[in-house]
């Protein structure tokens, strides 16, 4: 396959597992062609993972060697349309003091139809609420 000269995102990225030194980003791009997935760090350090992708199927850029508690943001080269702001943030290593870890998952199918059954329903509220108690 050769590098496609424009290509579409039409899914994603979606952050996939993430710990301290690893993470997944799951894609769907229109054409099939050579993608490189980027992350870079905010010091401006740049991995990428490069990848022959097909059409109109997801696929999955893998990242190791990532640094701890380290915010990576992700982009997609050469030239994909419709690439919408996404970022991460590495977990702590083992070494670190355990924290307190909160994890929160929320998904949007049929929102509409969720909000016309139950007007009062307000799940980002309620997960703001929930996540400073």
């Amino acid at each position: 396959m050769s590098t496609t000269p424009s290509v579409d995102l039409i899914l994603g990225p979606i952050i996939g597992k993430v710990t301290d030194t690893t993470a997944r980003v799951l894609a769907e791009f229109s054409n099939q062609g050579t993608i490189t997935c980027r992350l870079t760090s905010q010091d401006g350090e740049k991995i990428d993972a490069k990848l022959e992708v097909p059409a109109k199927r997801p696929i999955a850029f893998k990242f190791q060697g990532l640094k701890p508690k380290t915010k990576y943001t992700v982009t997609f080269e050469p030239d994909v349309k419709q690439q919408h702001p996404s970022s991460f943030t590495t977990l702590r290593n083992d070494t670190d003091s355990p924290g307190n870890l909160k994890v929160a998952i929320i998904s949007c199918n049929e929102m509409s139809v969720k909000e016309k059954k139950n007007k009062e329903s307000d799940l980002w509220g309620h997960l703001l609420k929930k996540n400073r108690e």
